[in-house]
């Protein structure tokens, strides 16, 4: 199983590493909201690698070296819970930063403007928005 999960988390940094490649060498939404990523979320960000790092190290090391008995439990629930977080702490980031095609310049997270206009064009009829409907 730490085989399968080294291998996920893997596929997983290297994807971010090129992303992140990419969006500093673009402009546009996707780099403006990268940028705001390192600069304002920047120990967000970096706390979150760090963890996605330390689940790759744990894992190869309980697939080099499997521990077994209580310890092993332990160290992998603190991994589990820790990769865990580290995945919530990635959606939200990306939820709070990412900016609207079809507003410009704008945010998501706490914007009053997308809100209004989510409800204009209908994307807050579809849950995953995060936008409530007009109810009236």
């Amino acid at each position: 199983m730490s085989c399968l999960v080294f291998i996920g988390l893997l596929v997983e940094s290297i994807g971010l590493v090129a992303h992140a490649r990419y969006l500093n060498t673009e402009q546009g939404e996707g780099a403006a909201a990268h940028y705001i990523q390192w600069t304002t979320f920047g120990n967000t960000y970096l706390a979150r690698n760090v963890s996605l790092v330390l689940g790759l190290l744990i894992s190869a090391v309980f697939f080099i070296w499997a521990p077994t008995g209580i310890s092993a439990a332990l160290i992998g629930i603190a991994a589990g819970l820790g990769m865990i977080i580290m995945l919530l702490v990635g959606r939200a980031l990306f939820y709070i930063l990412v900016v609207p095609t079809t507003m410009p310049g704008a945010f998501f997270w706490k914007n009053k403007g997308f809100e209004e206009h989510a409800r204009d064009i209908g994307l807050a009829e579809m849950p995953q928005v995060g936008v409530v409907p007009d109810l009236h």
